[in-house]
């Protein structure tokens, strides 16, 4: 018993941190966009989900293409 709530006490605070990083990532991409560095903010979701596994992030990053300017996939392509 004592080794199943060590196990469960350890995923919630790998699951916390990790909830955490995904806030604080979208909060720097949206004060990014706030201050009109659109491509900047693109790469930071980039950087954090390139598999676009994490529902929020997709969704900025289809908001800011959508919205901000699309000229800059073509320099991400060839990156």
């Amino acid at each position: 018993m004592k080794k199943t709530m060590t196990i469960a006490l350890l995923t919630f605070f790998v699951l916390t941190i990790h909830a955490q990083n995904e806030i604080t990532t979208l909060e720097k991409a949206n004060q990014l966009i706030a201050n009109k560095k659109y491509e900047s903010a693109f790469k930071t979701l980039q950087d954090f989900d390139p598999k676009n596994e994490k529902p929020d992030v997709v969704l900025l990053k289809v908001d800011i293409a959508l919205n901000y300017f699309v000229f800059f996939f073509s320099r991400l392509n060839s990156e």
